[in-house]
């Protein structure tokens, strides 16, 4: 089973996503995120467990949504050339 999150800066009431992801371990990932140098404040799970399909079509759709409000990608999903690339 999966799940979909989010890498957040700030606090839980005035934050900026940077990052929207799945993982089967949100406490690994969480751990491989911070020793990457991605800067963030936390993680939040955004789904309970769910199918790796049904997590990859959430996450797709909440970039989606996140770039339809705000005109760009999350920064931490852009490669260096900018260009967002699927790793699942």
């Amino acid at each position: 089973m999966t799940f979909t999150y989010a890498l957040r800066k700030g606090n839980k009431k005035n934050y900026k996503t940077v990052y929207i992801g799945t993982t089967n371990n949100p406490k690994r990932r969480n751990a491989e995120h911070s020793k990457s140098g991605k800067n963030y404040t936390y993680m939040k799970v955004t789904s309970g467990r769910i199918s790796k399909a049904e997590a990859g079509r959430r996450e797709a759709r909440n970039i989606k949504s996140f770039t339809k409000v705000t005109g760009r990608r999350p920064k931490h999903n852009q490669t260096s050339s900018g260009k967002f690339e699927r790793w699942h």
